[in-house]
């Protein structure tokens, strides 16, 4: 069976890789900001959230709010954000946001410590929902909505991209919509 997936890579060639200052290990630290942008019953989302989270086995919950779920991500911007910036701050490590363009339009607060530690800001998508069975149309207008708001928010347009629950067309549509990044 043939297929256009790449599975040899460099193959038995290794890849000479110089790094700044003659460095053996390259390391990006990530922080997602995904609050306020995952399947949510106020969103209009038929069903609550149930994809990663500390809910062992949780369910999505149709047409009705997921108080323990909501309140899983509500920690995350309302107190884990700022244990994680404040920890990086006062280190002076940098740190990459990969933000949901929602979840950053929701909180200035957040964007603004963001831009004044100077951290790197890539795009998250505009949602964080499962884009597998989104209509193409709306994934590449939530692509667009994020460039966007990131430019809006932070005065450029992100520095990379990663959907973390894509479709088969999200790298393609990636592509063809970031000539901005």
């Amino acid at each position: 069976m043939i297929n256009e997936r790449n599975l040899i890579g460099y193959g038995k060639r290794d890849l000479k890789v110089k790094w700044p200052n003659n460095a053996r290990l390259a390391l990006q630290i990530v922080l997602n900001y995904e609050e306020g942008g995952e399947n949510c019953v106020l969103y209009g989302d038929k069903n609550s959230e149930s994809f990663l989270s500390e809910i062992i086995g949780a369910k999505p919950v149709h047409n009705n709010r997921n108080m323990n779920m909501e309140s899983i991500y509500e920690y995350g911007s309302r107190r884990g954000f700022w244990r994680v910036y404040n920890d990086f701050t006062e280190r002076k490590i940098p740190l990459t946001i990969f933000g949901v363009g929602l979840a950053l339009k929701q909180n200035s607060e957040v964007c603004s410590a963001i831009k004044d530690a100077n951290f790197e800001i890539a795009s998250h998508g505009w949602r964080w929902i499962d884009y597998q069975s989104v209509e193409e149309k709306l994934e590449k207008e939530h692509i667009i909505m994020c460039n966007q708001e990131i430019k809006e928010i932070f005065g450029n347009f992100p520095s990379g991209w990663y959907t973390g629950r894509c479709s088969p067309n999200t790298r393609r549509l990636v592509v063809e919509n970031t000539d901005v990044i």
